[in-house]
């Protein structure tokens, strides 16, 4: 039988900055849910649930812009007893559904048009109300038309269902179906387009690779890397308060040019530094496995040194997630590259050149906004 939810549980509404909302009990306050268990409960009305916990575990990541949930406490001997939360939000085109217990550990399971509940006790079942759910439905699709205007749009405008924000960035990116898209900003993404014919097998949660719907049925292959230009900027930062705390001042924007010049240098590339950039770790990566330098000797130390390896680790960090093979057996013939760390970076973009061996091409940007346009225009 599945563990259940049995004492007083009930919806609540969230933001999707919740970790900074006061409706989610701080870490100090869940160590003391066992003598409490019904503290924290918020909103109106109760629901008695029945549902197990998903089966697989993934990262407290994961609950970043959830859109609603229902909490409770559970006295099953799966979980013990113990404060535990389950978050549905929408994301990427998924649905997603989190469960948590008050030391962090998550579970999850994903909703999609071809398996409503995957490899889990399905919702329905377990007594979740699932009229609170949007209906699953193809990305793109007329899901209704405004009944009046509103703001400066006529009535009986078209209104989509609702479109992933990675997926519409490649859209209006991507060429062809032999184009693999890498996106280099804040984070890191490289992604290509998998055949019509294409159905995502199991989800695991170990792998690199995550498979997102996109538009007319198919789907994307996604590699989606934590660590992109936070890295490189928490490197500069790092650099900066080193100057401070040497008593010296040198802006944040001399720094950039200089790392980037002396990472340039023909000498800055004979180094055998390796340095494994998962500064903010990786979503497939258990435990709390985080950035390692290896190779250290004494005429690795310069900064022009230092910092080629880190772009390199960059480059490399995101090719250990989606190898030159998998696109190559995919049939990708190029790679298009955006995003304003990769565009601005020369060095960034001599290692991807280097490492994946395939013609590159640097678009002006990946812009989600004119991906949306481009993708409900033949609908219009």
């Amino acid at each position: 039988m599945p563990p259940s939810v049995s004492e007083d549980t009930r919806i609540l509404s969230g933001t999707p900055n919740h970790r900074k909302s006061s409706q989610f009990p701080s870490q100090e306050a869940t160590d003391d849910t066992e003598s409490r268990p019904n503290v924290y409960r918020r909103g109106e009305g109760t629901l008695i649930l029945s549902i197990p916990p998903p089966l697989s575990p993934c990262t407290s990541q994961f609950l970043d812009g959830f859109h609603m949930g229902w909490r409770g406490t559970s006295e099953s001997a799966f979980l013990g007893r113990s404060f535990v939360i389950f978050f549905f939000f929408f994301e990427d085109g998924k649905v997603w559904c989190v469960a948590c217990k008050y030391n962090r550990r998550v579970w999850l399971l994903y909703l999609t048009p071809q398996g409503f509940c995957e490899r889990v006790y399905r919702l329905k079942e377990a007594g979740f109300p699932l009229h609170l759910l949007p209906e699953v439905t193809i990305a793109g699709n007329i899901v209704g038309r405004m009944p009046c205007a509103w703001y400066g749009i006529p009535e009986g405008t078209p209104v989509f269902a609702a479109l992933g924000d990675l997926q519409c960035s490649v859209f209006s990116s991507m060429e062809t179906d032999h184009d693999a898209v890498m996106n280099l900003s804040t984070s890191a993404q490289l992604s290509f387009l998998l055949p019509e014919d294409f159905k995502p097998p199991p989800s695991v949660s170990t792998s690199p690779i995550e498979y997102f719907p996109y538009f007319k049925g198919r789907y994307l292959a996604v590699a989606a890397s934590l660590n992109g230009g936070n890295v490189l900027a928490a490197f500069v930062k790092m650099l900066q308060q080193w100057t401070h705390e040497l008593g010296l001042g040198v802006p944040e924007t001399k720094i950039w040019e200089r790392i980037t010049a002396l990472a340039q240098d023909d000498t800055s590339t004979d180094t055998e530094m390796d340095i494994c950039p998962t500064l903010y770790g990786e979503r497939h990566l258990y435990g709390e496995q985080r950035a390692v330098v290896r190779n250290i000797d004494p005429y690795s130390l310069g900064l022009g040194k230092v910092s080629r390896s880190l772009f390199r680790g960059l480059i490399a960090n995101l090719r250990s997630m989606m190898p030159r093979e998998v696109l190559v057996e995919a049939g990708i013939e190029r790679i298009i590259g955006s995003g304003t760390a990769l565009t601005r970076n020369p060095v960034l973009q001599k290692e991807l050149e280097t490492q994946y061996d395939l013609p590159v091409v640097y678009g002006t940007g990946a812009d989600a906004a004119v991906g949306v346009a481009l993708a409900v225009l033949p609908y219009l």
